[in-house]
C-alpha cells in the first residue's frame, strides 16, 4: 500500500511541474509577444511622423486660383497666386479634357506677370513665391463649367472646378 501512494506521489508531483512549465511558457511568450507588439507599433508611429514630414515638405508649393474669366477673343485668363514658400514651374494645363501647351500647338498657354502685365522671360518662367500670375489659355473651353489642372515640372498637381 505504501508503494501505491508514492506512485501516486510522483503522478502528482511531476503534473504540477507539467502545470508550472506550461505556465512559466506561456508567460514568457506573453512577454516576448507584447515587446514585440511595441516595437511593431513604435515603428508605426515613427513612420506616421516620417508621412506627415514628407507631406509637409510637398507642401512648400502651394498656388490658389484668385480668379477667371473669358474675354471677347475666345481666350481664357486665370490668375494664379504662388503663397508657397517654393517657386512653381507650370508645365501642362488640362482644361475641359484638352492637354494644353506652353508655346506652339493647337491648345496653347502663356503667362504674365499680373502686376505689370510683361510676359515671363524664359529665365524667370517660374511662378516665385508671393507673385500673382496671369495664364492665358487660347481657345477657351465652349462649356461654363469645367475642370481645370495644372501641373508643374517639380511634380505638383493642382486642380480646380471654374464656373463662368
Amino acid at each position: 500500500m505504501r508503494l501505491v501512494k508514492l506512485v501516486s506521489r510522483r503522478r502528482a508531483t511531476s503534473e504540477m511541474i507539467g502545470a508550472i512549465l506550461i505556465a512559466m511558457i506561456t508567460v514568457a511568450m506573453s512577454v516576448a509577444y507584447v515587446t514585440a507588439g511595441r516595437s511593431v507599433v513604435g515603428s508605426q508611429a515613427l513612420s506616421m511622423v516620417d508621412v506627415i514630414r514628407a507631406a509637409e515638405r510637398r507642401q512648400r508649393q502651394l498656388l490658389s486660383l484668385s480668379y477667371a474669366y473669358k474675354d471677347g477673343e475666345g481666350n481664357l485668363h486665370l490668375f494664379i497666386y504662388n503663397y508657397g514658400s517654393e517657386a512653381c514651374t507650370p508645365d501642362k494645363l488640362y482644361i475641359a479634357g484638352q492637354t494644353y501647351t506652353c508655346g506652339s500647338g493647337t491648345y496653347t498657354f502663356d503667362m504674365r506677370k499680373a502686376d505689370t502685365n510683361s510676359p515671363f522671360s524664359p529665365n524667370a518662367f517660374p511662378i516665385c513665391q508671393k507673385q500673382l500670375a496671369e495664364i492665358r489659355a487660347n481657345p477657351a473651353p465652349g462649356s461654363s463649367q469645367f475642370d481645370v489642372i495644372l501641373t508643374t515640372a517639380e511634380g505638383g498637381i493642382f486642380i480646380w472646378k471654374i464656373s463662368l
